[in-house]
């Protein structure tokens, strides 16, 4: 009989602790960068286009009204739900753009064999990161004349570039973690 643990070193299959301590992290990462990342785009969200500030509970939309009842559910408004849906889809490009300079999985076949859709996917990739990152320096310059009493605007820029790295690196654990045995 073979021991269950090497099984699963011979399959190359991790731990449930391993599995455990990394969904745990990311519990607390995540959410973490979850409010930081909502509240500072969705600034930028308003600042850039006056129709993001529309209440959820305002959308006719059946059960949305109920949002205006409860406290704190009254004060989401669109900027919330799409930072929410720019939050997931920028990690999934951050992945993608780690995978194919990582050269993880099959990252070397999509680069050589499939080249023009590799650029069509690389020119979206550099879009997306660029324009929410040019949201999230909004929404930190719209904080930067009130909250923080008139700061430099490359505080802003510095702040933002910080932000991009620290995304990169938290696709980076994920795509290491998904692609590494």
């Amino acid at each position: 009989m073979l021991n269950a643990r090497f099984v699963r070193e011979i399959r190359g299959e991790r731990e449930p602790a391993e599995w455990s301590r990394f969904y745990a992290l990311n519990a607390l990462v995540l959410s973490l960068v979850l409010i930081v990342y909502m509240t500072i785009n969705a600034e930028g969200l308003r600042a850039s286009l006056p129709i993001f500030g529309m209440r959820l509970s305002k959308l006719p939309l059946p059960g949305f009204g109920l949002m205006a009842r409860y406290d704190g559910f009254d004060r989401l408004d669109l900027a919330h739900l799409t930072a929410f849906a720019m939050l997931i889809g920028l990690l999934a490009v951050w992945q993608w753009v780690v995978r194919q300079v990582g050269s993880f999985g099959s990252a070397e076949y999509e680069r050589e064999e499939q080249r023009p859709f590799f650029l069509f996917e690389l020119t979206i990739a550099v879009l997306m990161i660029g324009i929410e990152a040019l949201i999230f320096y909004r929404g930190l310059a719209a904080f930067g004349g009130g909250m923080w009493g008139g700061t430099s605007e490359f505080i802003s820029i510095g702040a933002t570039g910080l932000y991009a790295l620290g995304m990169a690196k938290i696709a980076a654990w994920h795509t290491r973690f998904k692609y590494s045995e």
